[in-house]
């Protein structure tokens, strides 16, 4: 029963607290109680994989919400989640065309428009991204991969070896998300943590032996109760 609720309370905090962020914000309305529950019950729905309920509530706070953009956004997450690439695509281009700035949908348009095969399009906003951060992974892969398409291999390569240079700093989020289960009494997700904190730490690092230590200790330990 306390992993059970401890899992599900973790979920609603997240859920919480990402609609609070979002009302305040100047231009931005401020949900009642109903679409606020709405809204933490779709996200909790997309989090647990149920993507054709989590999309038509989505939809749902963004017919009455169209200036709600996160619930718009996650609208288009969970259509790309079930393969309805084109309505996702439409989804993130007008979150981009209104809010230039907005850069996770930004993101996700180009990794949209990679599987569309929409190339053009995509390595001008993958280059546009880098142009402004050059350090995050998620681009580097993208382009990495469109790169891959144009069937320019060298230029691959460079680019996931480059993405690849984040690895370190992805363990210790591993790592510390591991910590965190721990605490929460749930040792499974704990341990499933430490494994692919493992996976990116090299074997000669002087981390790596205190991470399998840290597993050594937990796998003995009970579950809190």
């Amino acid at each position: 029963m306390y992993r059970i609720s401890t899992t599900f309370f973790l979920l609603i905090a997240f859920s919480v607290a990402f609609a609070c962020a979002s009302c305040g914000n100047s231009g931005i309305p401020e949900l009642d109680k109903t679409d606020a529950a709405l809204y933490q019950n779709a996200k909790l729905l997309y989090l647990s994989a149920d993507y054709v309920k989590a999309e038509k509530s989505f939809r749902e706070i963004s017919v009455k919400q169209p200036d709600f953009f996160q619930a718009r956004f996650m609208l288009g997450k969970a259509l790309f989640a079930l393969g309805r690439h084109a309505e996702a695509e439409t989804c993130f281009f007008e979150l981009v065309s209104r809010y230039p700035q907005y850069h996770e949908a930004s993101i996700w348009l180009a990794r949209t428009e990679l599987l569309l095969n929409k190339l053009e399009s995509a390595e001008k906003r993958l280059k546009n991204l880098m142009a402004f951060d050059s350090n995050d992974p998620r681009i580097l892969s993208l382009y990495a991969k469109l790169c891959k398409l144009k069937k320019d291999h060298t230029t691959a390569i460079q680019y996931y070896s480059l993405s690849t240079q984040f690895e370190y700093d992805l363990a210790l989020d591993h790592l510390e998300l591991a910590r965190y289960y721990h605490e929460f009494g749930l040792k499974e997700k704990a341990l499933l943590e430490i494994d692919k904190c493992l996976l990116l730490i090299p074997a000669n690092n002087a981390l790596y032996n205190s991470v399998k230590a840290l597993k050594t200790a937990i796998d003995k330990m009970e579950p809190s109760k």
